[in-house]
């Protein structure tokens, strides 16, 4: 059975939205560059 949110508000955020992630972006692409398997793990 579904659930009714006929009469709810509902807010979607994302973590992008919430946090500021710059700065572990630009750690995992140069580790991505350099090897990729070690930056995926």
């Amino acid at each position: 059975m579904a659930y009714d949110l006929s009469d709810t508000l509902v807010v979607g955020i994302t973590a992008t939205a919430l946090f500021d992630l710059s700065e572990a972006d630009a750690v995992f692409r140069r580790k991505f560059e350099s090897n990729r398997e070690e930056a995926i793990e």
